[in-house]
Parts: C-alpha cells; structure tokens; sequence
C-alpha cells in the first residue's frame, strides 16, 4: 500500500480513479490509527500534506508528532529529510540528516542515510566528483545506484 501511495504522489496528474485510490488509503490508514497507531499513519499522513495538498508545515507537524511518539523510526526521520528536500529546505534537511545518522544503528538501513547525505552534500555545493568518492567509500552503492542519485540530484534546483 506503501509504495503505490508513493507512487500516486510523484504524479503530477492523477485520473479519477487514482484520487480514489488516495481517499480510500487514507480513510484506511485513519482507521487503522484508531485501533493501533503506527508510524505508517504519520508518514502517509505527512507525504498526503506535502505532496499532494502542498503543505510542508503541516507535513512536518505530522513527522514530529510521529517522531515524538515512535522515536526510533527511522522511516520517519528519512521521510522528513524529503519533505525538506522536496520543498528544498538545506536547513531542514541538515537536521534530518544528522537525525537520521543517529538512528540508523542498523547497516540494512545505512543507504537510506548515505544517499541523502550524498544529495544534501550536493545540495550544498560539493562537487559531484567528491560525492561519487563518499558513495564509494561507503560500499554497498553499485554504479548504477550512484548514478541515480546523481540523476535525483539533477532533477532538483541545486
């Protein structure tokens, strides 16, 4: 459900059917809160504010009062980083990284913080150069996964 609601918000039209799709995940995942709350909630919730209905503030609000009650997702923290790259806040996204950092413990989820310290590396002007050699340095990062972090790189306005 995850990934096809990650879907629906990359498009930049959707047809009748995939607005649909978006209420009926909503309405569920509110449901689902009700009886157990999951960081799942916030993180739609907040990717429901900041990519579709275009509201960052209120996408952030959600991420910390996610954050506040399941203080170590790292799901959350990593998502808070793209609200902030999305809207592209270098500030905001500084403080994700270094939260991130701190609550990535576990190496199955130390490419979530590499390559968003690789895109905030960029963001703040390090050369691509010296980017490809910290993604390197780190192992687990195959060319073809460099390369499409520097493709995400390139469809921001750095």
């Amino acid at each position: 459900m995850q990934a096809y609601f990650d879907c629906l918000t990359e498009l930049k039209e959707r047809t009748f059917q995939q607005s649909k799709d978006i209420n009926d995940i909503l309405a569920s995942v509110k449901r689902q809160h009700n009886v157990t709350p999951t960081p799942f909630y916030y993180q739609i919730m907040a990717k429901h504010e900041a990519f579709i209905e275009g509201d960052k503030d209120e996408a952030i609000r959600y991420i910390r009062e996610g954050i506040q009650k399941f203080s170590h997702s790292m799901y959350l923290v990593r998502d808070k980083f793209d609200i902030y790259k999305k809207y592209n806040d270098i500030m905001g996204m500084r403080e994700a990284i270094e939260e991130l950092n701190s609550c990535v413990r576990d190496l199955a989820y130390k490419g979530a913080y590499v390559s968003r310290k690789a895109l905030l590396d960029l963001y703040e002007g390090k050369s691509t150069n010296s980017v490809c050699a910290f993604l390197r340095e780190q192992g687990g990062f195959s060319e073809r996964n460099i390369s499409n972090i520097l493709k995400k790189a390139n469809k921001l306005e750095i």
